[in-house]
């Protein structure tokens, strides 16, 4: 996993002029969805001085570059993109990279095997993530209030770190740190199976941006697709690249991706095309949730969220590792 770093800040301060020679800065955090996206860059699916791939180490430090105009594009998942709207950006979503389907957890020490017993509880949580929302789903389903547990505000990368050394008594995480924390004991009380198709990754993009970077953003899509074929047909040697891109070892990529369908261009169509696309259906659902739960303060207006114009002709079919 390649962590932002000084030089790496250089060089996208250097991308920061209107030259249309500028290339786009895709940026987005360590997570597994996005892996085939970087892996068509390192296949040479598309022109790095035309792409620049932007790894970084959490979903808050990518959001505040994005926020910042240090990016064009990032990796998100639905809610949070509909959290940027509602703050006044002009996105479109572009790609829907995968649902989540077990990927994204509450596990909590064993011992604490009953809803009951996370009371007065010590749980982290990554501040502007999917985490937010994940627990907020949760204590719909329990007959716990979110003044019943101490929340620990905590970045993913730290997350096997915290619990190893016995900080919390849950975590609300997602892969890889999933897998990790897991084999270190921790069990399952929640995950987004138990809210089915609700968790989307997406790629986000400044609408200002699409002018200037829609060739780049359909070779980008493309290439996403090609290298989800790839993986498909290729695996022996796949895994290894996935693995050095999400950081964790060959054999537990298999795990790291078994709570995700990854979704082709027939299911991106199915999603974003049309007057009425489906994932904006599925957004303004997702946000009357999230202004019930004072997650976002005001209505979004998401009715021109999502686009299909950026996608490939070539069709594929969606893929699990």
């Amino acid at each position: 996993m390649r962590l932002f770093s000084g030089v790496l800040l250089a060089l996208l301060l250097a991308a920061c002029g209107m030259d249309s020679h500028a290339p786009l800065r895709v940026g987005y955090n360590p997570w597994p969805g996005y892996a085939p996206m970087t892996l068509a860059r390192d296949l040479g699916y598309f022109d790095e001085r035309e792409i620049q791939i932007v790894e970084l180490s959490s979903t808050s430090q990518a959001m505040r570059l994005f926020r910042e105009g240090m990016l064009e594009a990032i990796g998100v998942t639905l809610d949070e993109a509909i959290n940027m709207r509602a703050q006044g950006m002009n996105i479109v979503i572009v790609l829907a990279f995968n649902y989540s389907d077990g990927a994204d957890a509450l596990l909590a020490r064993p011992g604490i095997d009953q809803v009951e017993k996370l009371k007065g509880a010590r749980i982290a949580v990554e501040n502007e993530a999917v985490g937010a929302y994940l627990l907020a789903r949760f204590l719909e389903n329990s007959p716990l209030k979110l003044t019943d547990m101490v929340l620990v505000p905590s970045r993913l990368d730290s997350h096997l770190d915290i619990y190893r050394r016995g900080e919390v008594d849950a975590i609300i995480t997602f892969e890889p740190a999933l897998g990790q924390i897991e084999k270190a004991g921790a069990r399952r009380l929640f995950d987004s199976r138990n809210i089915a198709g609700e968790i989307v990754d997406v790629l986000a993009v400044r609408r200002d941006a699409l002018r200037q970077h829609g060739l780049a953003l359909r070779h980008l899509t493309e290439g996403h697709f090609r290298a989800l074929q790839y993986i498909q047909t290729h695996r022996d040697e796949a895994y290894p690249r996935l693995a050095a891109l999400i950081a964790t070892p060959v054999e537990d990529v298999p795990a790291a991706y078994a709570g995700l369908l990854l979704l082709g261009l027939n299911e991106n169509r199915h999603l974003l095309a049309g007057s009425e696309p489906r994932l904006c259906r599925t957004a303004q659902q997702f946000a009357r949730i999230m202004l019930e739960q004072r997650l976002i303060e005001r209505d979004p207006g998401l009715n021109t969220l999502c686009t299909a114009a950026y996608l490939p002709a070539q069709v594929d079919k969606g893929v699990r590792p």
